[in-house]
């Protein structure tokens, strides 16, 4: 996909603006913004907030090892790596 392409699950910086927020976050939001208003900011895009819900998801529901899709999921792989 190029810079100045659209779809449901990916925007360019070029296609975000202050109101996207809900959409891209407010960081994509300002980096449509900057890049709207002619600030150098390398070209690039966002992963919007609906693709990235498909994918806490799938991730929330697969079994992983040692727990880490819950919310401890980084004390207790830690926790299990140095048990071993």
């Amino acid at each position: 996909m190029s810079p100045t392409t659209s779809s449901e699950f990916v925007r360019p910086f070029a296609a975000l603006r202050r109101g996207d927020t809900l959409i891209a976050g407010g960081k994509g939001a300002n980096l449509g913004e900057l890049t709207a208003a002619g600030i150098p900011v390398p070209p690039g895009f966002v992963v919007t907030a609906s693709e990235a819900g498909v994918h806490v998801s799938l991730i929330s529901s697969a079994k992983l090892p040692f727990g880490a899709a819950s919310a401890g999921g980084a004390a207790e792989v830690s926790s299990a790596s140095s048990s071993s």
